[in-house]
């Protein structure tokens, strides 16, 4: 986003990088032990320095919606309860959605346009219900990378007044892209591939 020229972003997060996070997630080893939004603040600077980036090293709070007035936000959490969270809070403002979601080679886009239908909820479920391997068995750095192009072209789109895909799913050893459409009359899905 950063190289696309984007103008503004606030990134949250209050992890640290760990030493895991060097080849699932594209950290440096020079990285170890600083905030990950700081890390990753330093990195778009340098792509684009007239950009105004914001690193915010805290947990989500709904006070930032407030204090930021986003007009999109790209989700990449790994905790269904912060998933939940999060979508509570954003649900009934107008801005675009975009959840990212990956376990090792596969991974699932979902966006929301505003006004936001129930459908994103309906993809909800508990933390107890996901896959519960290691943080390195749960990430592969080009599957991360995949994963970001597809939100970053979903952004793109929205930016374009081009309708969205709820959903995008995509199994990279399998080789499976599948894109879940709403009709806007009946709010039914219709797989295509």
């Amino acid at each position: 986003m950063a190289a696309m020229g984007l103008p503004q972003m606030v990134l949250i997060d209050f992890d640290k990088v760990e030493a895991e996070n060097l080849g699932p997630q594209g950290f440096r080893p020079d990285q170890i032990g600083q905030f990950k939004t700081e890390c990753l603040l330093e990195d778009c600077q340098r792509i684009n320095p007239e950009a105004n980036f914001t690193a915010v090293t805290d947990k989500f709070r709904a006070k930032f919606l407030l204090d930021f007035k986003p007009t999109a936000i790209i989700s990449c959490v790994d905790s269904m309860r912060i998933r939940a969270m999060i979508w509570e809070n954003i649900r009934m403002l107008d801005c675009l959605f975009i959840d990212t979601r990956m376990s090792s080679e596969t991974c699932e886009i979902y966006s929301s346009e505003a006004p936001h239908s129930g459908y994103y909820e309906t993809t909800l479920f508990e933390d107890a219900e996901a896959y519960q391997g290691s943080c390195t068995a749960k990430s592969t750095i080009y599957c991360a990378n995949i994963a970001a192009g597809l939100a970053v072209s979903l952004l793109s789109k929205a930016m374009r007044g081009i309708s969205l895909e709820p959903k995008l799913s995509l199994n990279i050893l399998g080789s499976e892209l599948e894109a879940i459409f709403m009709e806007p009359e009946t709010q039914e899905e219709r797989p295509e591939e």
